[in-house]
C-alpha cells in the first residue's frame, strides 16, 4: 500500500491509487459496491477524482452502467476545466488500469490516507491550541482531541463495519446482476453448489491417495479453461507438465499414457504443436512443490495482478510447509485452510482445495480443519479398480447436504481419454446402481 504514498504540503496523499481505482471502476463498474463498502467521495484527496467517484455512483443508482462515454456525458465546465487534459484525462484513467481486481485494495488506501490526513490535522489544530489557547485546560483539549480521534476510528478501517440497511442496500444493488460462479464441468455438483464455484467461498475436497483428486481437479480446471475462466493451478506434487500432459490427452482424444507412449512421433507432435499454438492463457500453472503457505498465497496474488485469474486450485493441501516446530500438523493444515479462505474473501476469487484422506478415511492431519474454513467440504468415493465414482458432502455453509450420487448409485465416471471425470446423470443408464 505505501508504494501509492505521496507528500503534499506536509500531507499523506495517495492520487496515483485513486487514479487506479477510478480506472479500474471505469473499466468494471460491477466492482463499485464492494468499493463503496470501503470508501466514499469524501475520502478522496484530489477534488475532481471526488466528483468522478460521485457521478458513478449516481449513474449506477439510477440503474445506468458507468463507463467512459456516461460518465464523460456527465462532466460540467467546471469539472472539465479542473481535470488535467480534460475529458481525455478519462481515457488516461481507463489506459493506467493495472488490475482492476485490485480495486478494494486501491479503496483501502484511499480511505487510509484519508484517515491520516485527519490524524495530521488534528496534530495540527492541537499544537496550534496549545501555543495559543492557554487559558483552556489540558483536559478540555484532551476531550476534544479524543472526540476527535474516536470518530476516526468509528469511520476508520476498511469498510468492514455496515449497518443491517446498508447490507440489504448492497444485496438489493446487485440482484440484478448475474451471480459470479463458475462451472466445474460437472453438471450435478454445480447444481449442489447453485451454479458452480462461487467468488469468495473455498471449496474442498478429501480422497484417498490415488482415488483421482488430480483428475477432479484437472477437470475443473479443463471446464474453467473452455469457459474463458483465468485461474491459477497450484501444483504441490505433480508438476505443470504431467497435469497438461493430461489435458492436451484428452484433448487429442488420448489417454496420458498413449501419449507417452508415442513419445517423438512426429504426427503426434504436430498435432502437440498445433495445439500449444492455439491454447489460450486461461490456466495459470504454479509449481510450487515444498512451498511455505506464504509463499503459495504470494504467488497467487502475483497471478492476480499480472493475469487477472478469477479463483485458483489448491492441488495438494497436504504437502503446503512451514509448519511451526512447536505446533503438530493438524494446526498447521487447519491454518493453512483458513488463510486460504479468508484469502478468497480479501481478494475477490473462488479457492479449490484437494486434500487426501488417511487409509482409514479419517483426514490427513485432521478433516477438522477443512470443514471450519470451507464453505463446502467433499469426500471423493472410488476404488481403485472401479471407473465410476460419486461425492458425498460433508459440510456445506450455504446450501442442504446433498450429495452427487450416492454408493449405490455412482454417476461421476472416470474417462480414459486424460484422464477425466464425466457427469453421467443425464444418461442415467450409464451409471451403476
Amino acid at each position: 500500500m505505501t508504494e501509492h504514498w505521496q507528500e503534499t504540503e506536509g500531507q499523506p496523499v495517495a492520487q496515483a491509487a485513486e487514479a487506479a481505482l477510478l480506472g479500474a471502476l471505469l473499466t468494471d463498474d460491477g466492482l463499485y459496491d464492494a468499493c463503496r463498502a470501503i470508501v466514499g467521495p469524501e475520502h478522496f484527496w484530489f477534488g475532481p477524482h471526488r466528483e468522478l467517484f460521485r457521478i458513478i455512483g449516481d449513474i449506477r443508482a439510477g440503474g445506468g452502467r458507468a463507463d467512459v462515454l456516461s460518465v464523460g456525458a456527465r462532466l460540467g465546465p467546471g469539472l472539465l476545466a479542473s481535470l488535467p487534459d480534460g475529458r481525455r484525462y478519462l481515457g488516461e484513467l481507463l489506459a493506467g488500469v493495472l488490475s482492476i481486481r485490485a480495486a478494494p485494495d486501491y479503496a483501502a488506501t484511499v480511505r487510509e490516507l484519508a484517515a491520516r490526513r485527519q490524524l495530521s490535522d488534528l496534530a495540527l489544530g492541537l499544537m496550534q491550541a496549545l501555543r495559543d489557547d492557554r487559558e483552556r485546560p489540558a483536559a478540555a483539549l484532551a476531550a476534544d482531541l479524543q472526540g476527535a480521534l474516536e470518530q476516526i476510528v468509528i469511520s476508520g478501517g476498511a469498510g468492514r463495519v455496515r449497518t443491517r440497511r446498508q447490507v440489504l442496500e448492497q444485496i438489493v444493488e446487485g440482484w440484478s446482476r448475474p451471480l459470479e460462479a463458475y462451472s466445474t464441468g460437472l453438471a450435478t455438483l454445480d447444481d449442489r453448489m447453485v451454479g458452480g464455484l462461487h467468488v469468495q467461498r473455498c471449496y474442498g475436497f478429501l480422497a484417498l491417495d490415488k482415488r483421482g483428486k488430480t483428475t477432479l481437479a484437472s477437470t475443473m480446471s479443463a471446464a474453467l479453461t473452455a469457459a474463458g475462466v483465468k485461474h491459477a493451478y497450484v501444483a504441490m506434487e505433480m508438476g505443470s507438465e504431467q497435469i497438461e500432459l493430461r489435458q492436451a490427452a484428452r484433448e487429442l482424444g488420448l489417454s496420458a499414457m498413449a501419449l507417452l507412449r508415442q513419445h517423438g512421433d512426429r504426427e503426434l507432435g504436430i498435432r502437440l504443436g498445433l495445439l500449444a499454438a492455439e491454447a489460450g492463457d486461461g490456466t495459470v500453472y504454479l509449481d510450487m512443490a515444498g512451498a511455505t503457505r506464504q509463499e503459495v498465497l504470494a504467488e497467487v496474488d502475483a497471478a492476480r495482478t499480472k493475469h487477472g485469474i478469477r479463483g485458483w486450485i489448491l492441488d495438494g493441501w497436504q504437502l503446503v510447509q512451514g509448519r511451526d516446530r512447536r505446533g503438530n500438523l493438524e494446526e498447521h493444515l487447519r491454518g493453512t485452510a483458513q488463510a486460504v479462505a479468508d484469502h478468497t474473501k480479501r481478494r475477490h476469487l473462488f479457492a479449490v482445495i484437494m486434500g487426501q484422506l488417511n487409509d482409514d478415511g479419517s483426514g490427513f492431519g485432521s478433516r477438522r480443519g477443512l470443514n471450519m474454513a470451507c464453505d463446502q467440504v467433499w469426500v471423493l468415493h472410488r476404488e481403485p479398480d472401479q471407473e465410476y465414482a460419486w461425492l458425498e458432502m460433508q459440510a456445506s455453509r450455504y446450501t442442504p447436504l446433498k450429495h452427487v450420487g450416492s454408493d449405490t448409485c455412482r454417476p461421476l465416471k472416470l474417462e480414459p481419454r486424460g484422464p477425466y471425470f464425466r457427469d453421467t446423470s443425464a444418461q442415467d443408464s450409464e451409471a451403476p446402481f
